[in-house]
């Protein structure tokens, strides 16, 4: 007859036989008295870098101590900058329109050819002068001229130029986009508007009558 000793279940605290190598209520291994080896397998592990009975297999050991060589450390770093850089060509054209990341866009793409789109900071052109007068040669017409400068540091596409006209109390009593191609007269003769560049705007309007008391810019 085998007999109850002070042993207890680890899991549940279930009473033990002294040969019950299995918990019979919870089913939890629970080592023998007289079986070292399966204490010392029950036994917590002894701290890393010290000798204990237990046999650590190898490749436990290696993924434990993982040996960090300046050779993968290289690798390692190599790797994180090839998926910077791609990361950044592909967000290239978000980037570039941020004016810290552009001079840095543009020279990886001199570098690998990529091409880059123009910069675009509608805010950045102002008007620096801007008149109207009737058309001489054509009654019901004002000849509108307007000279604006890109003040953006780098170069960037034509703006739409929106011409809005205004009402005594300042309410727009009508609006009207051009494109380069209309207030120049022509196509320009490049893609982009240099900083610093300035541009001279002509456009003809039907004259709105005497509710329109003035006028006013706004790029797009």
């Amino acid at each position: 007859m085998h007999n109850l000793t002070t042993r207890h279940c680890g899991a549940c605290d279930r009473g033990l036989r002294s040969d019950d190598a299995v918990c019979p209520a919870c089913g939890t291994a629970t080592p023998l008295p007289d079986d070292a080896n399966q204490i010392a397998l029950f036994d917590a592990p002894p701290p890393l870098g010290v000798r204990g009975s237990v046999e650590v297999p190898g490749f436990i050991a290696r993924a434990l101590h993982p040996r960090h060589t300046p050779r993968w450390r290289a690798v390692a770093a190599l790797l994180a900058l090839s998926l910077a850089v791609q990361l950044i060509y592909v967000e290239r054209d978000t980037l570039a329109q941020d004016a810290r990341w552009r001079p840095w866009i543009e020279r990886l793409c001199a570098f690998s050819g990529c091409t880059l789109s123009p910069w675009r900071e509608p805010a950045a052109f102002a008007i620096i002068e801007r008149s109207v007068q009737p058309n001489p040669d054509v009654p019901g017409v004002l000849h509108i001229r307007a000279t604006f400068r890109n003040r953006a540091p780098f170069a960037q596409a034509w703006p739409l130029l929106e011409l809005r006209l205004l009402d005594i109390n300042g309410a727009a009593t009508g609006a009207r986009r051009f494109s380069a191609d209309e207030y120049l007269g022509t196509a320009p003769d490049s893609a982009t508007v240099a900083p610093g560049q300035s541009v001279n705007a002509r456009l003809d309007v039907l004259d709105p009558g005497r509710n329109t008391l003035s006028f006013e810019f706004a790029f797009l």
